[in-house]
């Protein structure tokens, strides 16, 4: 028998643990406000809900209300600047070397500026007569304009143009100003969605809209345009992924979804916010995107469903691939009307501004101004603030103090034991693994749950309380339910719903299930709604069937209507 002592085990495993996090990058962000990093929120209003990050990531300015825009530095979380223009500031963009601030300024054309100090440098001009509404800097360093102009007259006539320029030479590329006839119900809005122009076009017929289209368009012209077309029903697109392929699209009665930028099939649906979803975007590099809610309604329609009465607003970050929720920040104390919200350049956190709470006509227009993350060192070029450097510093610097303790330790009852270094440990000795006990049944009853114990996956007991349903409403029912004092329930998917069909036996209740095929029998075919969606026809998802070997079948999402069995993760106890 071996006369090394072993360490225990506990220290044994504080040893690699404590090793690992010194020699290893740390790992992303834990779910949840206070994983996510850091929330402040300014205690002076914002001057302006429109802004945009310079390239660092330590500056916001901010446009829109007044002939000024302002500079805010995030580190130090104050207005630094403001700079007075000769007309209102319709957009800004910064150069991607954060050297030239272009700003939008209309008929005065495209100013280049001074970051610092707000000083013209140059003028860049359109077409004859055209005003600039919209810039946005290249990632080559060129600055591409929306550009465009009312000729007024019955015909609606509109002449317009997306102007790209090089900086160095002030040459300006792009397309020619076109002519087009705003009337028979066509309308079409353009704006910049990062490097991308957007155009939202709508056609209406007897005070119908008929059709409704989102077109993505390259002003580097190395691709061809794409046009989606949109739900007639009032879709807000929000933004366009960085690499032009998916829109950020909000409706009132559906939760904000990710679609196809080529063909309009909804890829993804963020389903999780308990408000209306006022406010979206995309992270730089098109992992993430943050969705915010707030308490008025974009939209052009009445909304078919209020919000529930009282329901908090929130913050939340997605993983774009899977909608999987990463993170959510809400304030306790505070239900906030969030009006727009961007990544920083570097995606380590986000800045939202607030629709102002004061009746319209008082002087001050902005909100209040809320940064979650990571944020950036007073004075400095990006990265982590200070006191989250000097924190982190410590805590490096604590763990190599203990993992050099613990190695001092092994060395010293080495000696003590004489066992020379590089002894071989002895094989541990096998533990006897206790059987396991007998199950008494695989669903528990919990009240107004049942307890799967063969997945650990919570269930609505009663089948049919929740009445029949369309697809997103569904989800609404899911999101405010609350059972067994736990919220965070949802809509289930076709596979789990397979997995207990067909729930009839106790403690389920209120299962509707007939045995014999769909119209045959007494008794009642219902079908749950499954949380998966079409991908080959927009507005479309999935029913579980309760009849028969049941089974799932795709229809009409917001039509059809079926009843919900929410679903709950397992939950450690």
């Amino acid at each position: 028998m071996s006369r090394r002592t072993l360490l225990p085990a506990a220290a044994a495993a504080a040893l690699s643990v404590a090793v690992a996090l010194a020699d290893t990058p740390p790992p992303p962000p834990a779910p949840g406000a206070a994983g996510w990093g850091e929330v402040r929120v300014s205690q002076d209003r914002m001057p302006a809900a429109e802004f945009a990050f310079s390239p660092t990531g330590t500056e916001l300015a901010f446009f829109g209300y007044n002939r000024a825009y302002h500079l805010y530095d995030v580190a130090t979380g104050r207005v630094t600047r403001e700079v007075p223009t000769d007309v209102s500031v319709h957009n800004v963009s910064y150069s991607p070397d954060g050297k030239v601030l272009a700003t939008a300024e209309w008929f005065a054309g495209a100013r280049l500026r001074d970051p610092a100090t707000g000083a013209v440098r140059n003028t860049l001009t359109p077409d004859s007569g055209l005003g600039v509404f919209a810039v946005a800097f290249q990632p080559d360093g060129r600055l591409a304009a929306h550009c465009w102009r009312a000729d007024g007259g019955a015909g609606g006539t509109m002449r317009e143009q997306l102007a790209v320029w090089e900086l160095a030479t002030r040459k300006q590329a792009g397309g020619p100003a076109t002519a087009r006839v705003e009337a028979n119900g066509e309308m079409i809005r353009r704006r910049f969605a990062g490097r991308f122009l957007l155009s939202v076009e709508t056609r209406s017929l007897n005070g119908y809209v008929v059709a409704r289209a989102a077109g993505v368009t390259d002003p580097a012209g190395d691709r061809p345009p794409t046009r989606a077309p949109l739900d007639l029903d009032d879709d807000q697109v929000f933004d366009v992924s960085p690499d032009g392929k998916s829109l950020l699209v909000f409706n009132i009665n559906r939760p904000p979804r990710l679609v196809d930028a080529a063909t309009g099939r909804t890829t993804r649906l963020l389903i999780g916010h308990r408000q209306y979803v006022t406010a979206g975007a995309f992270s730089p590099d098109g992992k993430l995107v943050v969705t915010a809610a707030g308490t008025t309604r974009r939209t052009n329609l009445a909304p078919a469903v209020p919000p529930p009465a009282g329901a908090p607003t929130d913050l939340i970050i997605w993983e774009a691939e899977t909608g999987r929720k990463v993170a959510a920040f809400q304030d306790p104390a505070r239900a906030y009307d969030y009006a727009s919200v961007r990544f920083s350049p570097d995606g380590r956190f986000v800045a939202a501004v607030t629709r102002p709470e004061e009746p319209k006509g008082k002087e001050r227009k902005g909100g209040v101004l809320v940064v979650w993350g990571k944020l950036p060192a007073a004075g400095g070029a990006g990265g982590l603030a200070a006191t989250d450097a000097d924190r982190l510093g410590a805590e490096v610097a604590g763990l190599r103090a203990e993992v050099a303790g613990l190695r001092a330790e092994v060395d010293r009852l080495r000696r003590l034991r004489e066992v020379p270094p590089g002894t071989p440990e002895p094989a541990p000795t096998p533990r006897p693994v206790p059987p396991i006990p007998p199950a008494a049944g695989r669903f528990v009853d919990r009240g107004d749950h049942v307890e799967d114990t063969r997945t650990g996956l919570l269930w609505q007991k009663d089948g049919t309380v929740s009445g029949a349903r369309d697809y997103y409403d569904a989800f609404r029912y899911a999101v405010g339910l609350e059972l067994g004092g736990r919220a965070g329930w949802r809509v289930p998917t076709r596979a789990e719903l397979a997995d207990i069909f067909p729930a009839t036996a106790p403690p389920f209740t209120g299962t509707r299930y007939n045995p014999a095929p769909y119209g045959k029998g007494a008794g009642e075919w219902a079908s749950y709604w499954t949380a998966d969606v079409d991908p080959s026809r927009p507005d479309y998802a999935y029913v579980y069937h309760w009849y028969a070997a049941g089974g799932a079948n795709s229809c009409l999402a917001s039509r059809n209507k079926a009843f919900v069995r929410c679903v709950h993760d397992p939950v450690k106890r």
